[in-house]
């Protein structure tokens, strides 16, 4: 891994240690050869897998408690942020919820390559899976990178989250976001309690986390079914 990412992470958490970084490591390289026949992710050079996936995902460490936390990745892709911080994070338990089959597909071989017990994977829709597995209001954190706008993040996560549950949502901008989220903010219960700017160690490029906080309880319509959300976000 870069030394300057690695110095980065080692300066800011005391469990990244060497067994974590070897197991980055072999994440790494499973990723870049499944990736050179199914596409999982655009980022293909080493340092930008270690900045833009692995820093950008362990910053969310920050954050979060590491003992018995229930842990929600919404559109996790190839494991960003979740599969990243259920390596470091032991103690939690971790759901990766991807509805593409060939990143499930590669996040099950990497879960199982890497033996990792706290982390699940399932290829399902978000508003599906709460309603099958009756998970309404269950976890205690959510987190979520940039794939959606903030209004339709919020009616996707929160309403897994338990009340004092918090979205760990990371934006590159999101001030114009904020302002079109203000009435699904009110219409779910939750409120950002804080932005945190950071910088990505190799490019020094600005990133950004919004950390939301779940107020009251959620109405069990929400979330919406994905046509109905795209319809009329809330």
């Amino acid at each position: 891994m870069n030394s300057l990412v690695v110095e980065t992470l080692q300066m800011q958490f005391k469990a990244f240690n060497l067994d974590v970084l070897t197991k980055m490591e072999i994440y790494k390289s499973e990723l870049k050869e499944y990736n050179s026949h199914t596409n999982v992710t655009a980022l293909i050079h080493d340092d930008e897998i270690d900045e833009k996936h692995y820093f950008d995902s362990l910053i969310l460490n920050r954050f979060m408690s590491e003992s018995g936390q229930r842990v929600i990745d919404i559109g996790s892709g190839a494991g960003f942020p979740g599969l990243v911080l259920g390596i470091l994070q032991k103690e939690n338990y971790f759901v990766l919820v991807e509805s593409i089959a060939k990143k499930t597909r590669f996040l099950a071989q990497i879960t199982s390559k890497l033996e990792l017990p706290n982390i699940e994977i399932y290829s399902k829709r978000a508003e599906e899976l709460i309603k099958e597995k009756n998970w309404h209001e269950t976890f205690d954190f959510g987190v979520c990178r940039a794939v959606a706008s903030l209004n339709v993040m919020l009616e996707l996560v929160i309403p897994y989250l338990k009340v004092g549950g918090k979205l760990l949502a990371q934006k590159v901008n999101y001030e114009d976001e904020v302002k079109l989220a203000e009435n699904a903010l009110k219409e779910l219960g939750c409120e950002i309690i804080e932005v945190e700017e950071y910088i990505l160690p190799i490019t020094n490029q600005k990133r950004f986390v919004l950390i939301i906080e779940k107020k009251s309880e959620t109405s069990k319509k929400y979330p919406r079914t994905v046509k109905q959300i795209i319809k009329k976000p809330l």
